[in-house]
């Protein structure tokens, strides 16, 4: 079972850390594989964002306490995290939801990390994921739609 270890080294060469605790998902996809790490508030506070390429979607943990918080998906099955090789986070302010920006081989794109809204009546409610669409008055553009199957 693969699980993600944080250890932060201080100045001094103290080592202290956490591990993160298993995924509620865990009977429905494959452990996650980290790959990137965002995080865009202080040492020990905040949230860590996890970049899990597998299953295409970006992970929220407590950096204090390594719990799970919630996890990202892009909106309508959108192929736009298969090739993710950098990311960052923007925090918006305390109530508002934070900004993924991430770039591709194809270009730089940004999703506000909040649930997607319902499509229809018939639309099953989705985890938290984030939105293809860009962040109001950004210049990125949203990831190209899948050509095919």
């Amino acid at each position: 079972m693969a699980r993600l270890v944080l250890a932060l080294v201080d100045v001094d060469g103290r080592a202290e850390g956490w591990e993160a605790n298993e995924l509620p998902d865990s009977l429905l996809r494959e452990q996650p594989k980290y790959s990137l790490l965002a995080s865009a508030s202080d040492k020990r506070t905040g949230v860590l964002y996890a970049y899990d390429k597998s299953n295409e979607r970006v992970v929220a943990i407590d950096k204090a306490k390594g719990t799970y918080i919630e996890q990202y998906r892009l909106a309508g099955d959108s192929p736009g995290w298969t090739d993710v090789r950098g990311m960052y986070v923007v925090l918006a302010g305390e109530d508002a939801p934070a900004t993924l920006v991430w770039a591709t081989n194809s270009g730089l794109y940004s999703a506000v990390l909040e649930a997607a809204p319902d499509v229809g009546p018939d639309t099953p409610s989705p985890s938290p994921g984030g939105s293809a669409a860009p962040a109001s008055g950004s210049p990125i553009v949203p990831p190209p739609a899948s050509t095919g199957p």
